[in-house]
């Protein structure tokens, strides 16, 4: 999920107030937050918001009410969404 979504996160979301709300709410430590807040570029910061993510998969459902607590709720709809396979090939 968060490889297919990442310019997703990268152009839509500021990776700080995620990290900032996530660690208000006690789903990251003081210094998980610190890791993804301290980095300059916005890439970074994903970067590093999604390595946190990655070793922790059920940091998923603390990532989906944040981004509802963030009215964000594009973002969380179109990372949650599946795509349906055509039912006949394309011609």
């Amino acid at each position: 999920m968060l490889r297919r979504h990442f310019i997703l996160f990268y152009m839509e979301l500021e990776p700080r107030a995620i990290a900032d709300e996530m660690f208000q709410k006690g789903h990251i430590s003081a210094n998980e937050h610190d890791n993804i807040t301290e980095f300059t570029t916005k890439y970074k910061r994903v970067k590093e918001l999604f390595s946190i993510l990655r070793k922790r998969p059920g940091m998923y459902y603390h990532l989906s009410c944040v981004l509802q607590s963030l009215k964000r709720n594009s973002v969380l709809n179109k990372i949650t969404e599946k795509r349906s396979v055509p039912s006949r090939p394309c011609k």
